[in-house]
């Protein structure tokens, strides 16, 4: 079964370059079946970055986020890009809970 996962991308910078004004926000993709959940957060960085264009990168934080809102730490021993084949954008969301398809009252959601 697949994973769902939130990359919530946060502006770090107060001057944002104009080409990068509309890019904060949480982005879901679905990390593909077979992935170890350890590489979870690799496959959806590296798809981000590789089809998401941020003119200025170090004016974000990049984070990749669980079900229950927990940070999924990247593997620092994974080459960048080498996982982007391993997930898909299924698109901006406005919540954790529509990332997901439920609501925090729902069990297994936040």
């Amino acid at each position: 079964m697949s994973t769902i996962v939130v990359v919530r991308v946060t502006p770090v910078a107060s001057d944002l370059h104009p080409y990068d004004v509309d890019v904060a926000g949480l982005y879901a993709f679905e990390v593909a079946e077979g992935v170890p959940d350890r590489l979870a957060a690799n496959a959806a960085l590296d798809h981000f970055h590789g089809r998401v264009a941020i003119k200025s990168l170090d004016d974000f934080e990049y984070d990749v986020l669980d079900r229950g809102g927990n940070v999924l730490e990247p593997c620092p021993d994974q080459d960048d890009y080498s996982m982007e084949g391993e997930a898909s954008l299924l698109g901006r969301v406005n919540s954790l809970e529509e990332a997901f398809g439920c609501s925090p009252a729902a069990p297994g959601c936040l």
